[in-house]
């Protein structure tokens, strides 16, 4: 277990001591527990050990009552640590850990409290309890009560410093909700257009390809920063708004001015600098609510980078990408890839995804679908997004494949492939 997490955290974590925290709003406790410290069953132990760094898009705080650790790496090799990582959607938010859907997990090793791995989809070892991981200035704060099993009550009050980027920006239809990942502009003299998707897209081209994505476009007049309704929109307003679902047409929706189609709700955005935008949509149409709430850069739409062939990246790090084989399953496929990190990535898919050049298919449309790399699993259960195009060609065994939108995992293999 330690080393599956291992492979999923930043080694560059720096030990942190702090003196002061954002607010904590949530937990009825007795007593306050001292900055990082922990009680079983009311008896307190301090932490001598503690770091907050990203796993991916995810933040995270871990601690140990081991002193001089330095780094997360040490702390989770250490015999004792807890270990406490949450979704950008969680943070600042308390939730109770038998009913939270999105995704956290939290680990122990501390002596009387084990906790080999509690998630949304496996919480078993903990009978109730609630927890928080604020991020505010530079400084994260984890807190939780938790009941194990057994009985035992672990309680923990974590703390450090370091400037981390915490996604803030958030997309919702319905009841899916998501963080926003990627936003590009549209901008001409009387109108601008702006897209936003969950996808973690790389430029504008690839919206085609993720699996649905928003758009808003406005009159220039109206980026101003005033809550605007669209019952305001008339038919001689430039307003259009719409979502486009690529894997299924039936949830795609489009609405302007003149053709609100019962729609109701407001938007509000505002430009700072040139692609600087913030913008908060709040939409329902058909009885579906869409909402976005950005406040960042975002890319034009006409740019498009050089495409590479035969490379992988891996948290910002790329590798080449040496050859490939095919394993022919009845149902999925696997390709392994040799990289020049010395380790192979390996992707499984249901078959017809390896023909998929007209659109990209993501995590969300298999189980099946998941890539493999240095002890960690991406996929859609274990809260990753990832999208392939393939196409295969099986009477000269060349196939091109492109893997993105994943927050930690690129690649592409262009080339003649060892059939198994």
């Amino acid at each position: 277990m330690k080393k599956f997490f291992y492979a999923m955290l930043s080694v560059a974590t720096l030990l942190g001591f702090v003196a002061c925290e954002p607010n904590y709003t949530g937990g009825n406790h007795e007593t306050e527990l001292a900055v990082n410290s922990y009680s079983i069953n009311g008896n307190e132990a301090k932490l001598q050990s503690v770091a907050v760094d990203m796993s991916g898009e995810n933040i995270y705080v871990a601690a140990s009552p081991v002193a001089n650790l330095t780094t997360a790496t040490e702390i989770l090799e250490s015999e004792e640590y807890i270990f406490v990582a949450v979704s950008p959607l969680l943070v600042g938010k308390e939730f109770d850990l038998k009913t939270e859907s999105t995704l956290y997990t939290i680990m122990s090793t501390l002596a009387g409290a084990p906790l080999v791995e509690v998630t949304p989809k496996n919480n078993s070892e903990v009978k109730e309890g609630t927890a928080q991981l604020s991020y505010e200035n530079g400084v994260a704060v984890a807190k939780a009560t938790i009941t194990l099993t057994n009985g035992k009550v672990l309680r923990l009050h974590l703390s450090a410093e370091k400037e981390v980027n915490v996604n803030e920006n958030i997309i919702a239809r319905g009841s899916e909700i998501k963080p926003l990942r990627a936003a590009f502009y549209d901008e001409g003299d009387y109108s601008t257009t702006l897209y936003f998707t969950p996808a973690g897209a790389e430029y504008y081209g690839e919206l085609k390809n993720v699996s649905w994505y928003m758009y808003i476009g406005i009159s220039n007049q109206l980026i101003d920063g005033v809550p605007h309704s669209i019952a305001d929109m008339g038919g001689t307003s430039s307003f259009e708004f719409g979502v486009i679902d690529n894997t299924s047409s039936s949830k795609s929706i489009e609405i302007m001015a003149g053709y609100l189609r019962g729609a109701t709700g407001e938007f509000s955005i505002s430009k700072s600098a040139t692609g600087t935008y913030t913008a908060n949509i709040d939409i329902r149409v058909l009885g579906v609510t869409y909402t976005a709430t950005f406040d960042g850069v975002c890319l034009s739409v006409d740019y498009a980078p050089e495409k590479p062939t035969n490379f992988f990246t891996f948290k910002g790090t790329e590798y080449t990408v040496s050859s490939a084989v095919l394993t022919q399953g009845e149902s999925v496929w696997s390709v392994e890839i040799a990289t020049s990190s010395g380790k192979s990535v390996v992707l499984n898919a249901p078959k017809a995804f390896f023909n998929s050049g007209d659109g990209g298919r993501g995590f969300s449309q298999s189980a099946d679908f998941t890539v493999e790399y240095d002890g960690t699993v991406y996929s859609k259960a274990n809260g990753y997004s990832g999208t392939i195009i393939s196409t295969y060609d099986e009477a000269t065994h060349n196939l091109t494949l492109d893997f993105f939108n994943n927050s930690e995992v690129k690649f592409n293999y262009t080339g003649v492939v060892e059939v198994k």
